[in-house]
């Protein structure tokens, strides 16, 4: 493919905000890019069915708390506000964090942002181990396919971008090593059916 298609699968926009606060939170940035590819694929107005908002699709009591530790104790957020890129990566970033500090690898990072932090000692209690088995045992398809989903892209991104941002050389020039996720457009849009624009925000 060439940068183009790997643009249109793979955007990369608000790099610089993203490259800041995974830097502020001692975060992996391409895992945050990762994550949100697959909560909203960096669609600033993005709205859950779930009433979670923006790029990183937080809800906004988590996203009031995580404003009130790292921000302000008087700070007040609205769905509106979180419609803002560079406030949503601010606080989204900062609850990565606390799950970091909790939980110690993105895999259990993960499963706590989509299935909530409860269930990451309820499953490590239960499931194997291993971390490709854990993921593999995960008993809900949404979570474990979510999981799944941005180690991938954590990947990706990480492949095809450089620090700046930019795609590296051999993108789009010569197949990038390691495994490729190039879903046709109607696979595409069905794995991230649940994303709704909300028109009200633009």
């Amino acid at each position: 493919m060439g940068r183009e298609e790997w643009a249109i699968f793979y955007p990369l926009v608000n790099w610089s905000e993203i490259k800041y606060w995974a830097g502020e939170r001692g975060l992996d940035a391409f895992q945050v890019a990762g994550l949100i590819r697959q909560e909203s694929v960096f669609t600033p107005n993005a709205k859950s069915p779930a009433n979670a908002f923006g790029l990183m699709q937080l809800l906004v009591p988590t996203a009031q708390t995580m404003a009130r530790k790292y921000v302000s104790k008087t700070a007040q957020v609205t769905a509106t506000s979180l419609y803002q890129p560079q406030l949503n990566i601010q606080l989204g970033t900062a609850y990565m964090k606390d799950q970091f500090v909790k939980f110690g690898r993105i895999e259990y990072v993960a499963v706590a942002y989509n299935a909530g932090p409860g269930r990451v000692p309820q499953w490590r209690a239960t499931l194997p181990a291993e971390m490709d088995e854990f993921v593999e045992a995960i008993p809900f398809k949404e979570t474990k396919g979510y999981v799944q989903g941005v180690i991938r892209n954590s990947a990706q991104y990480r492949r095809l971008y450089d620090d700046a941002g930019n795609f590296r050389s051999n993108v789009g020039t010569r197949p990038v090593r390691g495994e490729i996720d190039s879903l046709p457009r109607d696979q595409f849009n069905a794995e991230f059916s649940e994303i709704v624009i909300d028109d009200s925000a633009e």
